[in-house]
């Protein structure tokens, strides 16, 4: 921008300002180049380590195509931070495809949009910093919306009971719920588990594919380590070393939260996902007065703040400091 006191100098400096940024002369030139779509495709087909694994996680590399698809076309000239928010109230306009046939288009939450943009900024960044493409990255500096609390849904005791019991049809999978309530491990970390990372004499479990990249190692209670004795003499030959196996491949346990949803609809448990067991194991965790801190090297969060979601559970140390 700039002032003139005249309009006719404002207009003239409008139309050389403006071949001078489209023939690139003023900011990045490569900007005008390359588009939207040719930066996603170099991410995908590159895969840097930028953003973490989450990027190209199954549920979540639907983002990246979206962009593509509805924006691909644009200049990376064109994305100033003002065309950014536009183009996020378009994407919040936007009913989200059905989560299965014949289901119904629900409106993005606002959790989603800014997910949806966290993508879209680790591609900036590319941009700028690995590729040239950009001198700075549009997405920042504008205020992510405001999120609604997540979940904090977990069992009751007589909830627990109904959904070991009925679980007992698949067996499968009880022993995987059972291991999620008794190490507070997510559902991923739990399908991907290996024997060779599984030591029963000592009683411990290593995690190695964890949300945050860092691997972590669990103390196993009494409970646990039988079941997995169990599960290790009953085991099948030649289904590699998965701990929980598919019986239709060879790979890890599938179709779990088809299974996990009929489980509980046997047992009359309503508005419960497989990852409110972690939530289940941390709230136990919390009404047995664990500390803080512990917490958050058993549920394997980096920062405090995840883990006193979970700290009003916990009996008051100011009341038996008073």
């Amino acid at each position: 921008t700039k002032t003139f006191t005249k309009k006719s100098e404002a207009q003239r400096w409008g139309r050389l300002t403006e071949a001078d940024l489209q023939a690139g002369r003023l900011g990045s030139p490569l900007s005008h180049q390359h588009t939207l779509g040719e930066a996603i495709s170099r991410f995908l087909e590159e895969r840097p380590n930028y953003g973490g694994r989450w990027m190209f996680n199954s549920t979540k590399v639907k983002m990246l195509p979206w962009w593509s698809k509805n924006f691909g076309h644009l200049k990376l000239a064109e994305l100033t931070p003002l065309a950014m928010v536009k183009l996020r109230d378009q994407l919040r306009s936007t009913p989200s495809p059905p989560r299965r046939k014949g289901g119904h288009r629900r409106r993005r939450s606002d959790a989603t949009c800014n997910r949806y943009m966290s993508c879209l900024s680790t591609v900036f960044q590319c941009c700028v910093e690995l590729w040239g493409w950009m001198e700075a990255n549009p997405t920042r500096g504008i205020r992510r919306l405001k999120e609604s609390i997540g979940r904090t849904r977990h069992l009751s005791e007589e909830e627990q009971e109904r959904l070991l019991r009925f679980g007992e049809a698949d067996s499968e999978l009880r022993d995987l719920v059972l291991l999620a309530l008794l190490t507070a491990a997510r559902r991923g970390e739990l399908s991907t588990l290996c024997w060779k990372h599984v030591d029963l004499t000592s009683g411990t479990v290593v995690f190695l594919q964890t949300k945050n990249n860092t691997p972590r190692t669990i103390p196993l209670c009494p409970e646990a380590v039988e079941m997995l004795r169990n599960r290790f003499r009953n085991r099948t030959r030649g289904k590699g070393e998965w701990v929980f196996p598919s019986p239709r491949a060879d790979g890890p346990i599938d179709y779990i939260s088809k299974r996990f949803r009929r489980v509980c609809d046997r047992a009359g448990i309503e508005d419960f996902r497989f990852h409110d067991l972690r939530h289940s194991a941390a709230s136990a965790l919390a009404r047995a007065g664990v500390s803080e801190r512990q917490m958050m090297e058993v549920l394997g969060h980096r920062t405090a703040q995840m883990t006193r979601r979970y700290s009003h559970l916990r009996p008051s140390e100011l009341r038996e400091a008073v």
